[in-house]
């Protein structure tokens, strides 16, 4: 019942999944971003007081901050982020 917020590069299959519903289904609100915006293999989740680093690819491995602080500033960053894509680049 966790409503998830994401920035997505836009492949695809990121978009299939917003059409088709899933999105929807899994409380997912996704604003997509351009496929060249950010190629890191890395997901940043934040989440109360913790920023999750998740590594995929060669390297598996993930580390979690907790800190209010620190998970303020990157809440802020993904805020502004999200915010800048919602508005300057296609979402539908």
């Amino acid at each position: 019942g966790i409503t998830t917020y994401a920035l997505t590069p836009d492949y695809p299959e990121a978009r299939e999944y917003a059409k088709d519903g899933t999105d929807e289904a899994m409380k997912f609100n996704r604003v997509f971003m351009p496929v060249d915006a950010y190629s890191g293999k890395v997901e940043i989740d934040v989440y109360g007081n913790k920023v999750a680093f998740i590594a995929f690819g060669e390297t598996e491995m993930a580390t979690v901050i907790s800190s209010p602080a620190i998970s303020d500033a990157m809440r802020q960053i993904l805020k502004i982020m999200r915010d800048f894509y919602s508005q300057n680049y296609p979402q539908a």
